[in-house]
Order: structure tokens, then sequence, then C-alpha cells
């Protein structure tokens, strides 16, 4: 008979048979010794920031990543391609009908594209030009498309290159956001129905259409947003350098960038802290270290760039230079400079409430909400969102230019959609990825009479009712910001160029002249292709003249100050072969020209003399053309 026994069985001596001699005892071979597992740590617990829980987080990782469980992953996480693209195609339909359809395209739009179009049709020397100004990377991109003006002039011509770029950011803004949403514990239903709310928000569509820089901003700060939210919820290092080149790719499209870095780099600081072990000195250790992580890269590119451009501008302040009234604003419009500190605060909140307005409730409820539930994590990703805004309010207040449009408020639309967003998943939510709560263990032991059971979960019918009641008040910003972008005393900009679109039975007269603004600069291309002059030949500047280069056939004649020798050109234009001198008439509402600035008596100067002054039928001075005598 065999007995089964865990333990070592001992070695003892058969007896021997009828008193016979004892026999050797049988040697018994040793065990293998048995490893004992690798501790795995339930997917659901907690990890320090930037930190790993257990050593199978490298393995749980990879896993994750593996084609076979991507396959697998939550419809929210991979919405359909064809939405995207839809969504973008419908925004450059807004936009081609706007800038063509129109005549709306926005001056800073134009102005991108014309960065873009000189290096390849002007006279060369304009690819340094890029670095210049606070939207380089918004021009940058335009460089691929630029062909396309060979085979479709009305590509350049009319900002087309310009609108493409901002629907593909503003596509990409509207999948970070819905990725965001699904972070922060959203369904796959709450989190279409907040990026759908993004998409359709008046101002969101205007700066996917319009072609400026606010849509590539938008897009880089979501994405920032997103990767700090995976850090501070357990993810690795490589999250939060993501997040520092996003804050990077956002410091190449807006000023706002730079106040979003330092949000977002004392939040690190603050969270990689709180959840560091050891001493004072060592947690401080790691606070200074994921904050330069997340740092460096947007202080290199900004540093990078300043010096390039500063040497390309030729001095600090053309480089730094917030330029006033930057899409030529008319001269008796509301919102001219001048206005005083009480009337660009007062616009800038007007500004904030037609675009989200229960946008303060909703932070106050939701900030108060995260202290209550320690959400350090979540209030840390939304920092970057909150400093970008704050920055972009306070150039809009104090700057030169004034509160124009709502662009310097767009940032609030999604900073009080995702902060909705957590507020109506608070209690409910679980930790992305599918892992469900902890269970709590049984309270007798196995074989007891009862069984381990979860929580209990927080009552359903008072989180749906939550969720609707934050579902009504941002759906409340889709018409309240329709009615917002066509108010004069809100959004000047916005108002004066769609006024004249959607309704001109309400658009004045300085608002239907404006539909005819390119009219003179596209019959001064033509006059000036007509004389068949050589390269650099006319002296324009782009700053106001930007359709007149891409509306000529022959952009090469133009001698701007992207170019090289633009200084000795102004300076000596009869001794260096300049033909003529184009500039409009120096008036405040208008920017100062680098033509203005290089003949400030050009209408009295003995080197010149009026030919031309070209027929205006828009709302600004009509182009005056100077032969050089």
């Amino acid at each position: 008979m065999s007995t089964l026994d865990a333990g070592p069985v001992p070695e003892v001596a058969e007896a021997p048979p009828s008193g016979g001699p004892a026999t050797a005892p049988t040697p018994q071979i040793p065990s293998t010794p048995q490893i004992p597992p690798t501790p795995q740590i339930p997917p659901h617990l907690p990890r320090p920031p930037g930190g790993r829980a257990h050593p199978g987080d490298d393995r749980e990782e990879r896993r994750r990543r593996s084609p076979a469980v991507a396959r697998l992953a939550p419809p929210w996480r991979r919405p359909a391609p064809w939405v995207l693209a839809a969504l973008a195609a419908g925004y450059v339909a807004v936009g081609a009908w706007l800038g063509l359809g129109r005549g709306a395209a926005l001056p800073e739009a134009l102005r991108l594209t014309t960065r873009a179009y000189l290096p390849l049709f002007g006279d060369g020397g304009q690819l340094g030009w890029l670095a210049v100004g606070w939207a380089p990377l918004p021009a940058a991109v335009q460089v691929p498309l630029m062909p396309l003006a060979w085979w479709w002039h009305p590509f350049a011509a009319g900002g087309l290159g310009a609108t493409a770029q901002s629907a593909l950011f503003t596509a990409g803004a509207v999948r970070q956001l819905h990725r965001t949403a699904g972070e922060l514990g959203a369904g796959r239903r709450v989190a279409a129905a907040v990026a759908a709310l993004f998409a359709l928000h008046p101002a969101v569509a205007y700066a996917g259409a319009n072609g400026t820089a606010e849509a590539s901003l938008l897009f880089f700060l979501l994405l920032a947003t997103r990767h700090l939210l995976r850090w501070g919820r357990g993810g690795s290092a490589n999250r939060l350098a993501a997040a520092g080149v996003a804050l990077a790719g956002a410091g190449l499209c807006g000023l706002p960038a730079l106040g979003a870095g330092v949000a977002a780099t004392a939040a690190v600081a603050a969270v990689a802290y709180r959840g560091a072990d050891g001493p004072v000195t060592a947690r401080r250790a790691v606070a200074c270290a994921d904050a330069l992580v997340v740092a460096l890269p947007l202080l290199f590119t900004t540093t990078v760039r300043l010096l390039i451009g500063t040497l390309v501008a030729g001095s600090w302040e053309r480089m730094v230079a917030i330029g006033t009234n930057p899409n030529l604003l008319p001269g008796g419009a509301e919102g001219a400079s001048g206005v005083g500190a009480a009337a660009r605060i007062a616009r800038l909140a007007a500004q904030s409430a037609v675009l989200e307005p229960f946008a303060a409730a909703l932070l106050i409820v939701a900030a108060v909400v995260a202290v209550r539930r320690r959400a350090a994590a979540s209030a840390a990703a939304l920092t970057v969102l909150v400093g970008g805004y704050g920055t972009a309010v306070a150039v809009a207040a104090i700057g030169p230019g004034g509160p124009w449009s709502l662009g310097s408020s767009t940032l609030l639309v999604p900073l009080t959609i995702l902060a909705a967003t957590g507020l109506a998943t608070a209690g409910g939510a679980h930790p992305p990825g599918g892992a469900h709560p902890p269970v709590r263990p049984a309270a007798h032991p196995i074989g007891g009479a009862r069984p381990a059971v979860r929580p209990s979960a927080r009552p359903v019918a008072p989180r749906y009712r939550r969720g609707v009641a934050v579902a009504v008040m941002l759906a409340a910003a889709l018409p309240a910001g329709a009615a917002g972008l066509l108010q004069r005393a809100v959004a000047p900009d916005e108002a004066h160029t769609l006024t004249a679109a959607f309704t001109p039975d309400r658009a004045d007269g300085a608002e239907r002249q404006r539909r005819h603004r390119y009219d003179t600069d596209r019959g001064l291309a033509r006059w000036l292709d007509a004389q068949h002059l050589p390269p650099r030949t006319v002296l324009l500047d782009t700053a106001t003249g930007f359709e007149v280069v891409l509306a000529s056939r022959n952009p090469r004649q133009f001698a701007v100050p992207a170019g090289h020798g633009f200084d000795e050109l102004a300076h000596e234009p009869a001794r260096r072969g300049v033909r003529y001198v184009v500039a409009r008439p120096r008036e405040d509402p208008l920017p100062a020209d680098r033509v203005n600035q290089a003949y400030p008596t050009i209408a009295r100067d003995a080197r010149l003399r009026l030919v031309r002054v070209e027929p205006t039928g828009g709302d600004l001075p009509a182009w005056r053309v100077y032969a050089v005598r």
C-alpha cells in the first residue's frame, strides 16, 4: 500500500526476513525545488506616477500593445477612420465655401499660405522665414501641399492650403478629445457624444474651416493632456516624454503653449513629489526629473526657433512683435485699437460666456469633486488646457491687438467638456482597459456560508440624472456659440466676416465691402503681371500684400521682407534695379509694414513718383504704385 505525503520520505532500513542481515536503505532522489510564482498584483490597483507596481508591469504593457489585444480594444479607442475623414472633409468644404464662394478668407490664413508659397514660387531665400512669428508649424505643413497650385492656382490664392491644415488638425483634435474622454472613464456612447459636441461647436468648427493656427494648437494641447492623464494614472515615463513632445509641437503653433507648458511642468512636479517614496530629498529629485522630462522639449524648440527667427527677421523686436489688428479690421469697426483695459476684460468675459454659458459652474463643481476624490491625476492633466487658456486671455487683455476674435477663448471649450466628462463619470467609471473595481474579500473562509461580493455601486439613477444635466449644459453652448460669432460687440472679427456671408440682410456697408476686399489685390496683381517685370523689382510687404503675391502669376517679381537684402533694396532702389514700390497709406488700424517704415513720407519722397492708384471696392485703402526715378 502506498501513501501520499507532501513531505520528504525518511530513509528506513527494511527488516531482514527471518533474522537475516539488514539490507542497505534505498537511495532517495531529491525532489526538484519549486520556484515560487511571480507575485501578480491585479491591474486595478493604483501605481505611483511614472513607476511600476509589480514585476509583471513590463509584460502587462507588452500584452496591451500586442496586435491581438489592440483588436479587442474598446470601441471608443478605435473610432472608424472614415468618421474623421468625413469630419475633415466637412471642415474643408465650409472653408472653401467661405474663402472662394464668399470672399471671407481670413488674412491670417492667407499670411500662413504666403509663407509656405514663397519658398517654392518666389525668388528664393524665404525658407528661413517660416521660423518667424509665433506659429511656424501651420505654415510649414502647407509646404508639401503648395505644388497643387501649379495645377490649380486658386488653391493658393484662396487659402485652401491653410484650410486643409486647419481641417486636419481639428479632426485630430476631435480624435484626441474622444480618446481622452475614454481615459476619464466615459463609455462608448458618452465618449462619442462629448466628441460630437466638441466637433460641432461653432467656434471649433470655425477654427477648423478658417485656416488659422488655432486648430493645430488645440490638437497638440489635447494630445499632451491625454498623455499626462495616462502617466498620472500609472503609465510609464514614455507617456511623460510624449506629453513633452506634444507641448513642443504646441509651442510651434502659438503663444498660449508657453503658459500650458509652465502649468503642466508645475502640475507634474507636484504629482511626482506626492507619489514618490523615500525622504524629502529623494522625492524632490524625482519631481525635478519628471518636470525636466516634460519641460525640456518645449524649452528647446522655443529657444531654437527664437534664435533662427531673430537672425532671419533682422531684429528681436520684429521676431517677438504681436501684430496689432492681424485680420485688418476697418477703422470704424467696433473693437479698434485703443480699447481700455476694462472694456477688454468685459469683452473677454462675454466671449467666454457665449462659448460655454455654464463653464464657470461646471469647472467649479468639477474642481470640488476632484479635491474630494483626490483625483490629482485628472486635475494635473487638465492644467495643460487651463494654462493655455489663461495665457491666451492674458495676451488678449494686455497685448496691443486686444480681444478681436473668439480665438483667444476657444481653449475654454475642450476644457469645459473634459471637466464635465470627468464630473459625469465620477464614482461609476472603470479604469481604462476594461479593468473592474477590486473584489471585496470574503467575510468567511472558503466553504463558508457567504461568498465574496463586490462593493456596492453608487445608485444608477443619480448618476444618470447628473449625466443628463451635464449634457444639457454642454449642448446649450451650440446655439449660444453660433449667436456669439455674429455679435459685433463680442467677436468683431468673426462678426464682420460671417455676417455678410450668412446674413447679408443684417450686414452694414463695411461688412458688404469686406466681401470685395481682395478684388483690389487681384487687380493689382494682374496689372503688375502685364508689365513682365524681372525678378525682385517690386518692393512689397507681405504683412498687408499677401493676396497680391498669391494672386500673381509671376511671384518672382516681388522683393519681400522674407527674401534676402530687402533693406538694401529699399535703401537704394534705383541702383539695385527696383522698378516699383507698392504700399497702402499708413492708417492706424493697419499694421505698420516694412515699406512704410522704409519710406515714412512715401508720398513726398523725391526718389519715387506715383504712377497708379488701384481702384478699390473693398473696405481697405487703395493700393498705390510708385515708380522709382
